[in-house]
């Protein structure tokens, strides 16, 4: 009797985009895997469910190690810790943390090195208000940040001189496109 015992394949790779329940993988600089959460993760999600903080356990950004399966496919076996992430209020969740009184935090994105936020001058206005909210939460996370104001043709009033002027005062990059 001859039994032929395939050589388990790990890789560590990072998410690079996740649909539904398939989480893309990117293991070298030419291939991306589709990979699905090891059933564990689920049990352990449903097992702390009420005790949860955070809704998910993967998110764009994160290194995990992979069991390849084919070329093509593959299956997340672990997470590795997090540098840092963004994250907001996840939507009130019906039965989440009620006794508490409090909501989910939504991871987006992990790992991250640096932010470009984009914001416009015209169409829609500029928020600055909504650009300093982004910048605390990444300066948060000690995330290096440069900020590109676009649509200037837009910008009768030359108001981007001006903010690209107020936030170089504060240190940061910021680009005029």
């Amino acid at each position: 009797m001859l039994f032929c015992y395939l050589e388990e394949t790990y890789i560590k790779g990072r998410i690079v985009k996740i649909e539904s329940k398939d989480y893309y993988v990117q293991v070298n600089e030419n291939q991306i895997l589709r990979c699905s959460l090891r059933g564990k993760f689920k049990k352990e999600l449903a097992h702390k469910k009420d005790k949860l903080l955070t809704l998910d356990v993967a998110v764009i950004g994160d290194w995990v190690q992979v069991k390849k399966i084919s070329d093509e496919v593959g299956v997340i076996e672990s997470v590795h810790s997090r540098v840092n992430y963004l994250s907001r209020k996840a939507g009130k969740l019906r039965g989440s943390l009620k006794r508490r009184g409090g909501r989910l935090e939504q991871i987006i994105a992990s790992n991250i090195d640096m932010l470009y936020i984009v914001t416009s001058i015209k169409s829609p206005e500029f928020n600055n208000r909504f650009l300093d909210r982004v910048i605390v939460a990444a300066e948060s996370c000690h995330i290096d940040i440069s900020i590109i104001i676009n649509k200037l043709d837009l910008d009768v009033e030359n108001r981007s001189e001006e903010w690209e002027q107020f936030y170089k005062s504060l240190g940061y990059n910021v680009f005029r496109n």
